[in-house]
């Protein structure tokens, strides 16, 4: 297919992608507020292929919609326990608590799964993603129990099965 194509479907995709998801996270469905849905995820989308946020080989098409469900659903889960580590450690005046800055290895993928790793990494308590570089990523740990739950790699296990060109490298 010529890129023109593949560059509209993909303006088309992105739009309709942040249409949806305001339509979701709204709730409101008057035409007044459909209207202004409209304008402003064309607004952002307008914005995105300007500044050609989404580059080719980079886009979430390339993503494996059933494999980031399953993702989303661990994620959920590893949100929850870290969320009663932090309690424990909280509520556990004992504890002495030993933040760290690591580095870990980045993704040899797309960087857009390198922005979902890292933004994974944020959202579960315990783990906060400072600096993310080409092959590496700086993390803050607030103790050693999230240090540990890194250095086994897991999630980047989880998160580079769901780049769909995984079967494509060699």
């Amino acid at each position: 297919m010529n890129k023109a194509y593949d560059k509209r479907r993909q303006t088309i995709t992105i739009f309709i992608t942040i249409f949806l998801f305001w339509l979701l996270l709204s709730g409101l469905y008057t035409p007044f507020m459909l209207l202004l849905g409209i304008i402003s995820s064309l607004g952002i989308t307008l914005i995105i292929t300007k500044m050609n946020i989404i580059e080719q080989g980079n886009s979430i098409q390339n993503l494996r919609i059933d494999q980031l469900l399953k993702y989303s659903i661990w994620l959920i889960r590893e949100i929850i326990v870290s969320n009663l580590k932090v309690c424990l450690i909280i509520i556990n005046p004992s504890h002495r608590v030993k933040p760290e800055i690591i580095e870990i290895e980045a993704l040899d993928v797309s960087k857009i799964t390198n922005v979902l790793y890292a933004n994974s990494i944020t959202l579960t308590p315990g783990t906060l993603t400072l600096d993310v570089d080409k092959n590496k990523m700086k993390i803050h740990t607030l103790d050693v129990v999230f240090k540990q739950s890194l250095l086994t790699q897991e999630m980047a296990k989880k998160v580079d099965v769901i780049d769909g060109r995984l079967n494509d490298r060699s």
